[in-house]
């Protein structure tokens, strides 16, 4: 018979995992939300749908996809239990965690473009044109560079789903593969969500209103600091 101290690990465990579950619904309403409120305000305001609205629903599909692969970490691979995971459980968990990473490429990098669309949409100078084309660019090598580097990280390739081999020598270091995502991933949305502040303060405006504009597009900086923590946690719970 299991003692009380196993029982409260075990349930301390699967709150983890729950927890994990609870941020994932949060996020996944929030995001909707916005995205009705964007498209209510552009209906609203009688504006043309553009290709940036297109990007944007599509991050949000793929953001569906990858909330779908960590809920399925929780419920069938195990994710915060810890130690004592079964071959199974490994398995699918191993499995489940490169779908999030692919799908979490796409949806932040679908994020960005449809950003830098809405930016050229604004902002029509030649040099600002350029450097969105040239940021652009660096989100789409970022997000393939991510991509082959989570499907080809061990050689043989079904090494990944197995837990006695994904960390030897076979593999690379899936921490540092970790890490370096999402350290180049929280320059490049500093990088995005800075551009417009050179226009912003080129405007006819007072200082106030100069101020609060720039408040405005730096305030999405705390999207940067979420997927740090999402990552963090991610890689606690393993």
């Amino acid at each position: 018979m299991a003692s009380s101290t196993d029982l409260s690990l075990e349930l301390v465990r699967e709150s983890r995992g729950y927890v994990i579950i609870n941020m994932t619904i949060v996020v996944a309403i929030l995001v909707t939300i916005a995205v009705i409120l964007r498209s209510l305000a552009r209906w609203k305001n009688k504006a043309r749908f553009g290709i940036d609205d297109c990007f944007i629903f599509g991050s949000l599909i793929t953001l569906y996809a990858m909330l779908a692969c960590g809920s399925l970490m929780v419920r069938k691979g195990g994710l915060g239990k810890g130690a004592g995971l079964s071959d199974r459980e490994w398995n699918l968990f191993l499995k489940t965690l490169m779908a999030s990473y692919i799908t979490y490429s796409f949806t932040i990098t679908c994020s960005k473009i449809s950003i830098l669309l809405l930016y050229r949409r604004n902002f029509t100078t030649r040099r600002f044109q350029q450097a969105t084309m040239l940021v652009g660019g660096l989100c789409v090598g970022w997000c393939i560079a991510a991509i082959l580097a989570d499907i080809f990280q061990c050689r043989p390739l079904h090494a990944a789903f197995e837990p006695d081999k994904i960390f030897t020598s076979q593999c690379i270091n899936l921490q540092a593969y970790y890490r370096g995502v999402t350290a180049s991933n929280l320059v490049l949305d500093l990088a995005v969500l800075s551009m417009p502040l050179c226009m912003v303060w080129r405007l006819k405006l007072n200082t106030n209103q100069k101020v609060s504009l720039s408040g405005l597009f730096l305030s999405g900086q705390s999207d940067a600091a979420v997927e740090n923590q999402r990552s963090q946690v991610t890689r606690f719970s393993m």
